[in-house]
């Protein structure tokens, strides 16, 4: 923003007290106004004026452009917008004040070409109301917004307890895990800076444009206790530095494809790092609902031998439901870049690698991984103490709005969530007014309609800049939260598994190739219902043009055309071949062939020998 405006002149240089002490002096009958107004300094006509109108608000100038009523209605506008996750940037907001003074018929000064107000009113108004500001907002996708909502967190708190209670958890705070995984980038990020004001570029040196990408494996108790970290690399093999530095106890896991975790890591990790340290007796691993976590049949069973219950969160709610998310992966990523900042500075012509940044995590993670945020975070999460209502109402405020005037906001019956209750509705109130005796019930209901019908600056606001509402759509595919090592969970994955692997074999077997020529026609015929067109090229003096296309329909003949589709010499079939080579055919068989699988011109070698005199 630009620089607070300095008042040059003496005018009106006293407060609004001094004048509301003179006002009284003088209706009092304590002073007269020439002796108030030299008493407390103020103008004999000043005070005249404030004690004929009666008011002892201090105003000069213009006032606002809307007028302070009007402004409150603006205010409250941009407000509803923010809840629902579509909060105005400075432009929206300066048309909004436009198109709002143009409703209202207020003779106003904004730019007419632009249709906005302009830069100094926006600023203006901003230090008029100190509620608004300028922020920087998060992007938030729509299925978050959706899947953060009431009855989902509801029967999440509501099986968590159960949970707790058949397995006797609640005082036992350290059988209560939390496991998630999280990237970090080998960079280190420049942030803010002091440079020359006014100057056009101020750079930072980073060691690459961009970062290789490594997963890091952290899980903690609601004791405050951390497992020992895994890096997760993407390569096959693994090389003494890139352990160098890390915690004590920490490993580094080698993914050949990339470096993000699957299915057979996350249970290396739950059998060579979880187990290990788990206390003897029940325990609660809670987890997100990725792919690796709850697929793997392997990992279900492992876990009930041991005793370990896992609890998958609702999709698209980790934001707010994972301890890890809420007080641990920001403060150990801000200490992560700081030394990957520092390390820059202190070795200016090296480059982060795999061998350096094992130690950069070492320290961030002694930073970072405290017993007062491990605590904190189950805390804020709900999960221990368990609290169903430790969760903030603006994490519901956008999926509140998509089910507004549509369904009342979900309430369980174990733990109610607070919520305000909704407004009558139009057909509520005519109804209510339809029931009250008198013969005059038509007239009213007119009335009413007539009322609800009436132009307002708040409905002027709402047809300048309307509330979206983001439609609650379900998706087929979104996980409740959900037991995975419940009986009923692991039969019906288990089944799944082995549903999946025949599947899987079945059309493996499918598509195995075909050795024998008769076996591969077979097959052909078989699998295809409708043949596309196939173009050949004739190489004979009897064809000049290049292409013939055939269509051959799915009927009795495509059997005794099928020949035409393998060479006669080699058995290989003409959709699937690797040869890039032309197919000629045969002028005495009319066999078709590769053109390299014959010594001779247009005749195969089974007509060639057949012509040949003994």
């Amino acid at each position: 923003m630009g620089k607070t405006y300095v008042r040059k002149t003496t005018r009106a240089n006293f407060s609004q007290d001094t004048l509301a002490e003179a006002m009284n002096k003088v209706n009092s009958h304590e002073m007269g106004v020439n002796e108030a107004s030299r008493e407390y300094g103020i103008s004999s006509r000043t005070l005249r004026r404030h004690l004929k109108s009666g008011s002892s608000i201090v105003k000069l100038g213009r006032g606002p452009e809307l007028g302070p009523e009007h402004e409150k209605r603006l205010v409250a506008h941009i407000k509803s917008l923010e809840k629902i996750g579509f909060a105005p940037d400075a432009i929206a907001v300066r048309s909004m004040a436009y198109k709002f003074a143009e409703k209202l018929n207020i003779n106003h000064r904004f730019s007419q070409d632009q249709e906005r107000a302009g830069d100094e009113w926006f600023k203006r108004f901003l230090y008029r109301n100190k509620e608004l500001s300028i922020r920087k907002s998060e992007g938030l996708s729509v299925a978050r917004a959706n899947g953060m909502n009431r009855k989902e967190v509801g029967d999440y708190f509501t099986l968590l307890q159960e949970i707790c209670t058949n397995n006797d958890l609640f005082d036992k705070p350290g059988q209560i895990y939390n496991v998630d995984e999280t990237g970090i980038q080998i960079n280190n990020k420049p942030g803010k800076v002091v440079a020359t004001k006014g100057a056009k570029d101020v750079y930072s040196l980073t060691s690459s444009e961009k970062g290789e990408n490594v997963s890091l494996v952290a899980c903690c108790n609601a004791e405050g206790n951390y497992i020992p970290p895994v890096v997760i690399f993407k390569g096959k093999y693994k090389k003494d530095e890139f352990s160098d530095g890390l915690p004590p106890g920490s490993m580094v896991f080698m993914n050949q494809k990339s470096s993000y975790i699957n299915a057979e890591l996350f249970l290396k990790w739950f059998r060579e790092c979880f187990l290990p340290k788990k206390r003897p007796g029940k325990a609660l691993l809670i987890l997100d609902g990725h792919t690796s976590h709850c697929n793997a049949i392997e990992l279900l069973d492992l876990a009930t031998e041991n005793d370990v219950v896992l609890l998958c969160l609702p999709s698209h709610t980790t934001q707010a439901l994972q301890p890890l998310d809420r007080c641990f992966f920001k403060p150990l990523k801000t200490y992560f870049f700081q030394e990957a900042k520092s390390w820059m500075i202190q070795n200016k012509d090296r480059k982060l690698s795999r061998t350096t940044i094992a130690r950069l995590i070492g320290v961030a993670w002694g930073k970072s991984a405290t017993v007062a945020n491990a605590i904190s975070g189950f805390k804020a999460c709900g999960i221990h103490p368990l609290n169903p209502h430790a969760i903030p109402d603006h994490f519901f405020a956008i999926s509140d709005a998509s089910l507004e005037n549509t369904t009342q906001p979900y309430q369980d019956e174990n733990f109610p969530m607070p919520s305000t209750p909704p407004e009558p509705t139009q057909q509520q109130n005519l109804m209510q007014a339809m029931n009250e005796p008198g013969p005059s019930n038509r007239e009213k209901t007119v009335a009413s309609s007539a009322a609800d019908e009436k132009e307002t600056p708040s409905k002027y606001l709402r047809e300048i800049q309307p509330l979206p509402l983001i439609p609650h759509r379900v998706s087929k595919r979104k996980q409740s939260a959900v037991e995975l090592t419940s009986p009923e969970n692991r039969v019906k994955r288990r089944v799944f598994s082995e549903k999946k692997e025949a599947n899987a074999s079945k059309k493996a077997e499918k598509n195995k190739p075909c050795t024998n020529v008769s076996q591969r026609r077979t097959q052909t015929v078989s699998n295809k219902k409708k043949r596309v067109v196939k173009p050949r090229r004739q190489l004979s003096s009897s064809s000049d043009s290049s292409l013939e296309n055939r269509v051959l329909s799915s009927t009795d003949d495509e059997v005794s055309d099928e020949g035409e589709d393998f060479c006669i010499e080699c058995g290989d079939y003409y959709y699937t071949t690797k040869s890039k080579v032309d197919w000629i055919q045969c002028d005495k068989c009319s066999g078709w062939l590769h053109e390299t699988c014959t010594s001779n011109k247009n005749i195969c070698n089974k007509c060639t020998k057949e012509d040949r005199p003994d």
